[in-house]
């Protein structure tokens, strides 16, 4: 609320009196001043204004869909030694096999699925083992693992994912969207020293 001083007329200041019958530009911007402190105060527009409630936006605004409660037994992410998928992406119309190892053998165990965010989208209830590696050139040809799983993306957003924090998986869409955005698989695989070398690993680099 504005104070009832502001909005009333002031005494003219004393350098008006001083010079009477001779209007100065200082002059007329007082006058100017004044008549438009009235006019605001008949109009309103010198009231106080009402407050808008702020609108408060969610927190993630990623399409959770319904997480599955199991009544299995609920890993860890350290509970997973390592592991991968079948394909470096895939459709949310395919299905995918995760390959994954873990530490003990454990039957009815609930392996989460979370967003790069953390965020807990899906889990699945199924049986974890220890797994080594069957192949003589892995970092070539693949660990050799079996699957432990087969998952259908098909309620997820299009992005990526992460079982039990750890094993990457890339959902695409089939749907045209406004922004792409484009993984560096490619790059990231050239890099990876999983199975003892990647394509720029010394002496010996692997071979694809």
């Amino acid at each position: 609320m504005i104070r009832s001083e502001f909005l009333s007329t002031p005494p003219a200041p004393s350098w008006i009196k001083k010079s009477p019958g001779h209007l100065h530009f200082r002059h007329l911007l007082y006058l100017i001043l004044v008549l438009t402190s009235l006019i605001s105060c008949k109009t309103g527009a010198l009231t106080d204004s009402k407050v808008v409630p702020a609108v408060v936006l969610p927190k993630d605004s990623v399409n959770v869909p319904k997480v599955p409660v199991y009544d299995g037994i609920h890993i860890q992410s350290t509970e997973i030694v390592n592991g991968y998928t079948d394909s470096t992406s895939c459709f949310t119309t395919d299905s995918t096999k995760i390959y994954l190892n873990a530490k003990d053998s454990i039957h009815n165990a609930v392996v989460k699925l979370f967003t790069v965010n953390g965020i807990q989208v899906d889990s699945v209830k199924t049986t974890i083992v220890p797994q080594k590696i069957v192949n003589a050139k892995p970092w070539e040809i693949g660990y050799g693992y079996k699957p432990t799983f087969t998952y259908s993306p098909s309620k997820l957003a299009s992005g990526v994912y992460l079982w039990e924090n750890k094993i990457p998986m890339i959902v695409k869409t089939n749907q045209q969207k406004a922004i792409t955005v484009l993984y560096p698989s490619n790059t990231e695989n050239a890099y990876c020293e999983s199975g003892g070398f990647s394509m720029y690993s010394n002496p010996e680099r692997a071979t694809t």
